[in-house]
């Protein structure tokens, strides 16, 4: 039987605040312009008490700011929170991975360090378990209707086709697939249920 869950994502970006730096709710528009909206702990609450099946937490700067998602953040939501939470933003270690786990994160989402080193899927689905192991996939269709990966917060084409990268990633040890249109982010259009079936029908880990 075919389970299907509902899975909020919740985008994060850094702000100077006072003295200090904190992570700050928001929304894009195709991964470009940014809208602040609120507090990502407030929101992680809301979205439990309207009974989603899981929470996805991305941070949008870590990669380019060359850091990891703040540990202390993710430990504050999964101390507010039952459901399982997915976390990701500039992980490139095992380390890293471990550092999420152990803040509360029950599963970890891993962009553009996959495609830079494959092998880190490996290593941390043995270490972990690859039910730990996310994968997240951004992509654009060219206007021939091809279909690209692209990475580093979407700014960096990869050449390499979503479904072929996916399979690859799965082979690897990646449990899950986290996909993103960014032609589609923001505006409302609906999900681009084209390649996510293409995935569904090849893959054999479950595609969000």
């Amino acid at each position: 039987m075919l389970m299907r869950r509902l899975i909020p994502k919740l985008q994060l970006k850094s702000r100077q605040i006072g003295n200090s730096r904190r992570m700050v709710l928001v929304t894009t528009t195709k991964f470009g312009a940014v809208t602040e909206i609120g507090d990502p702990v407030s929101q992680a609450k809301i979205y439990e008490d309207q009974a989603a099946d899981e929470l996805i937490l991305v941070d949008l700067d870590a990669t380019a700011e060359s850091r990891l998602i703040m540990p202390a953040l993710v430990e504050r939501i999964a101390n507010e929170i039952c459901m399982p939470l997915t976390v990701g933003g500039g992980v490139r270690t095992i380390e890293d991975i471990r550092t999420l786990l152990q803040s509360g994160a029950d599963k970890v989402a891993v962009n553009s360090a996959a495609h830079k080193t494959p092998e880190l899927i490996t290593e941390a689905s043995r270490m972990f378990g690859n039910q730990c192991v996310v994968v997240s996939i951004d992509y654009r269709q060219a206007p021939d209707g091809r279909y690209q990966v692209w990475t580093e917060a979407g700014t960096h084409p990869t050449g390499i086709d979503p479904v072929s990268y996916a399979l690859r990633c799965e082979a690897a040890g990646a449990g899950e697939i986290l996909l993103t249109s960014i032609d589609r982010d923001g505006t409302r259009q609906g999900l681009d249920t084209s390649l996510t079936r293409q995935l569904t029908q090849r893959l054999t880990i479950p595609v969000v």
